[in-house]
């Protein structure tokens, strides 16, 4: 993922877990908030009832306003309640440990209040129906009582009802009023009745006021209090927690905050420095790194924009041979300068537009207001010899530069002009104007589409093979090596020749599928043959990341044969980077593979590179070697080719000998190996295989 992307993710996942900590913490205050509330309520309940609770036995002494069946649903009620506090039994213990324990204490008080209260209206049932049955029988049997025994009962009544209003105190039926009764009790029915009561009422009075004391006496009342106190403190405490919570998370907000506005800062900042390193990449690929002109993608941008105009192409005549002399650095020195004189010329000239494009290795185009081919063909001239009257110069060389132009006021402009460069080429003129007639004709194309359809058929068919042609020693003109040749074969099983599709498939898909097949197919030619095997490459080869990753995956995947690879390399003017080809070159070395140098000869070899490159052979170029035997000037060039050869301790070998007279020439020039239809033409000799 991409640094961007990070931050973006940092960004949402900030604001993620706000969200999480702000809904957590509004739950849990809300929560919280339930729990006091459901607990205050229970409380306030548990203290409503103990205190009826009081009220009821207070009205229930000697009295009849209640009875036990009273106390009984108000029990139920009771502990209805208790049972409400303990279903809050884990937040109780979790989140209000001293209300939990005081809790504990009112349940044990509960059970024995309980004990107490049942106690209490046993006793205070015998004692009210007894004072209810002796009030009933004073009125109803006065007539029957003497004076004295009227005053006695009447005073234990009135002492009672005393005792009733203050229970507080420790007074009894006197002892003196219950003896006085006593001594009645036989005289008559009644009065033994009346003797039962008093001595049931005397006997379980100081009873009654003990459970009464307990009752009203009982610790409830205080642990209602500390719970409701606890309550209190726990909750605020259970507040001061959420409190600092919520200044945590406030700070934890206010942190992230920051971040976000950071990070977003830093993304818009990131955003302006990708816009303009991206501004900055287009306008790099729009530029020339050598000339500091602007390129061919940056021509076809412009021309698109700019209407009734017209294209002139400038070609430095042979290039290639200021290269062979200078190096790839001193020609690239005296592009420069040329750019340097282009540039200031249109850039001056009213009839031109300013910018100056480099479109070629050794071409330039610049885009001109004029249209008529008279007046463009006049402005190419004039251009072209102030450039050949002009002395460039690298170190103490100097040079002349020949130019020759191709013009084109149709789109495409440079397709056209270009068309037209070539044809300066084959004619020898130094300007031409492109019409009509240059196009490549119909037949052309369609020839080039079918060639195109047997290339994608040969290589789905495997049809694509090398033909393997033997290089031979010349001292014992036997073979040592094999060179793999391409060919195609076609549905008519015709072999045809590299030279109708190999270069055709470079400008299409298919070229990188013909080098990987050659490969492939000549590793195992030499597994087969255990012979050592030349497979050729091209520039576009190494500069191709998709067929140098094939190599390298080949090559350390048959390290024990790698001994008997020679990579042939065409050194050609198309090299533009020869620090990635020496890179590429190290790379096959250390393997143990050997590199041969192609066409050697052919005109563009640049000796400083080819000392840099340290081959291990060179093949001399066949246009050469065929006319060795006649003319002068081949035979002088191989033969300083040979010298330099062996100074270098470098390998030769000489392609192309068609016959006898050239074997026996080139053999006595010291050349090491030869290869040509002389020994033997290219043969299809791999072994079919599930390859």
């Amino acid at each position: 993922m991409k640094k961007l992307d990070f931050r973006l993710l940092g960004i949402v996942f900030s604001l993620i877990i706000v969200l999480y900590l702000a809904i957590d913490f509004k739950l849990k205050l809300d929560s919280n908030n339930e729990n006091y509330r459901q607990l205050n309520t229970v409380i306030n309940e548990i203290r409503l009832n103990f205190i009826e609770h009081i009220d009821i036995t207070k009205e229930s002494i000697i009295n009849l306003h209640f009875n036990n069946d009273h106390f009984i649903e108000h029990f139920k009620s009771s502990k209805q309640t208790t049972i409400k506090l303990a279903q809050l039994y884990n937040n109780l213990n979790n989140n209000y440990p001293a209300l939990f324990k005081e809790f504990n204490i009112y349940r044990n008080l509960q059970k024995k209040l309980k004990h107490d209260t049942m106690q209490f209206i046993k006793e205070n049932a015998m004692i009210k129906n007894s004072i209810s049955i002796l009030d009933l029988n004073t009125n109803k049997y006065i007539s029957l009582y003497d004076e004295k025994y009227l005053n006695t009962l009447i005073i234990l009544l009135n002492e009672f009802k005393n005792i009733k209003n203050d229970m507080n105190s420790n007074k009894n039926i006197s002892k003196s009023i219950y003896k006085q009764i006593s001594e009645n009790k036989n005289s008559s029915k009644v009065h033994n009745i009346n003797f039962i009561h008093i001595d049931l009422i005397y006997t379980n009075l100081p009873k009654f006021k003990l459970y009464f004391y307990k009752i009203k006496n009982s610790n409830i009342k205080d642990t209602i209090d500390n719970m409701q106190q606890n309550l209190n403190i726990e909750a605020k405490k259970q507040k001061n927690k959420m409190k600092n919570e919520f200044y945590l998370i406030l700070a934890i907000v206010v942190v992230l905050f920051i971040v976000v506005i950071v990070l977003i800062n830093n993304l818009k900042n990131e955003s302006i420095k990708i816009l303009k390193l991206k501004r900055e990449n287009e306008r790099s690929l729009k530029k020339d790194h050598i000339t500091s002109l602007l390129n061919r993608t940056a021509f076809h941008s412009d021309i698109q924009r700019i209407k009734n105009s017209s294209v002139i192409i400038l070609d430095i005549t042979d290039f290639g041979s200021i290269n062979s002399i200078t190096g790839f650095k001193g020609g690239n020195e005296i592009l420069i300068q040329l750019s340097t004189l282009l540039q200031e010329k249109i850039k001056n000239d009213k009839r031109c537009y300013k910018n100056l494009y480099r479109v070629g290795i050794d071409q330039f185009a610049f885009i001109s207001k004029l249209t008529q081919q008279k007046d463009l063909t006049s402005l190419a001239l004039e251009i072209i010899e102030k450039i050949e009257k002009t002395i460039f110069t690298y170190n103490d060389l100097k040079f002349q530069l020949y130019m020759h132009a191709g013009i084109s006021n149709k789109r495409p402009y440079l397709i056209n002009g270009e068309t037209a460069i070539r044809k300066t080429k084959k004619s020898f003129q130094k300007i031409a104007f492109y019409d009509d007639s240059m196009k490549e004709n119909k037949t052309n194309i369609s020839s080039n589409m079918q060639m195109l359809t047997k290339i994608e058929t040969a290589l789905s068919n495997r049809k694509i093979k090398p033909f393997f042609q033997p290089i031979v020693d010349l001292k014992t003109k036997k073979p040592i090596k094999y060179e793999a040749l391409v060919r195609l074969i076609d549905d008519d099983d015709k072999i045809i020749s590299p030279y109708f599709f190999l270069e055709l498939s470079k400008k299409s898909k298919h070229y990188t599928k013909i080098t990987m097949l050659m490969i492939e197919q000549s590793l195992e030619f030499i597994k087969q043959t255990k012979n050592s095997v030349s497979i050729n490459l091209s520039y576009q080869d190494i500069n191709d990341d998709t067929t140098v990753e094939f190599i390298a995956q080949k090559l350390k995947s048959n390290r024990d044969i790698t001994n008997l690879i020679t990579f042939e390399l065409l050194e050609s003017e198309d090299i533009d980077n020869y620090d990635e080809l020496l890179s590429f070159i190290d790379f096959i070395k250390s393997f143990g593979c050997k590199l041969a140098i192609d066409d050697f000869g052919s005109g563009y070899s640049n000796f400083t590179h080819l000392f840099n490159m340290k081959p291990d052979i060179v093949k001399i170029d066949g246009s050469l070697i065929k006319n060795i035997c006649d003319d002068k000037n081949s035979k002088n060039i191989v033969e300083a080719l040979v010298s330099l050869a062996k100074k270098s301790e470098i390998q030769t070998v000489a392609e192309f000998v068609e016959n006898e007279q050239i074997d026996q020439l080139i053999s006595r020039m010291g050349i090491d190996f030869g290869q040509g239809y002389y020994y033997a033409e290219p043969k299809d000799l791999l072994k079919e295989t599930s390859l």
